[in-house]
């Protein structure tokens, strides 16, 4: 495991570290709403995934936030469909219960792996 690298002019608070092989994006900004979090949100995603050669394996952590935008959301649908058509995986995990409701009224919960915590969503994830 990798020690997660520290926010440097990063308003939104993303860790990124390795855990066997997967990327691991940790969320410590506890409201992602205006436009431009959600554009920085967008940005260091797509930027995260672009750097990964192969199928990328993601792991999103929201343990830090405790609201998302439905245009952050937005982000991760992107997110999720660029992922899979580069034949790889993604679980989001640590899901604030207000944050996790949106994705159950627009019944995102069944299109997202959604995981309780890191842990079980590092041992979902396909060998």
């Amino acid at each position: 495991m990798s020690a997660p690298t520290p926010p440097t002019d990063n308003p939104l608070g993303i860790e990124t570290s390795q855990v066997n092989g997967v990327q691991v994006l940790r969320f410590r900004n506890a409201k992602i709403l205006s436009e431009q979090s959600v554009r920085e949100l967008g940005d260091r995603l797509m930027a995260c995934i672009d750097a990964i050669p192969g199928s990328p394996r993601v792991a999103i952590s929201f343990d830090g936030v405790n609201f998302l935008s439905s245009a952050g959301i937005g982000k991760l649908i992107l997110l999720h469909r660029k992922i899979k058509e580069r034949g790889g995986e993604l679980k989001l995990c640590e899901i604030h219960p207000s944050t996790f409701d949106i994705f159950r009224v627009a019944h995102l919960h069944d299109y997202f792996d959604i995981r309780t915590d890191l842990n079980s969503a590092l041992a979902s994830f396909s060998p």
